[in-house]
């Protein structure tokens, strides 16, 4: 048997002794709250709440670029990135998303 096949069967066995594992990860559950809050803002952006200005326009473009309206994406999403943005950066709105 080569060393790749070798490889193969080692990562098989691997992941099929670790996908019983209890990992502790933990996943956002159901929608959006209703009026968002900085920590559901951060999940949205995948950042912590903490995160400095830049690091918060740089996780917007990259999503936005995702899923921008023109380029396909949902107008939804859009607008509640938008929001999770402004949230972060300290100009939430008070009206809450249009959605």
């Amino acid at each position: 048997m080569g060393k790749l096949a070798k490889t193969g069967l080692y990562l098989g066995e691997i992941l099929r002794s670790t996908s019983s594992l209890n990992c502790h990860v933990t996943h956002a559950q159901g929608g959006f709250q209703a009026e968002m809050t900085k920590r559901e803002a951060a999940l949205i952006l995948g950042l912590r709440e903490s995160a400095a200005e830049e690091r918060v326009k740089d996780a917007h473009r990259r999503i936005m670029i995702a899923n921008h309206p023109d380029a396909g994406g949902s107008s939804y999403i859009a607008a509640k990135v938008n929001e999770a943005k402004d949230m972060m950066l300290g100009k939430s709105r008070k009206a809450g998303s249009a959605f």
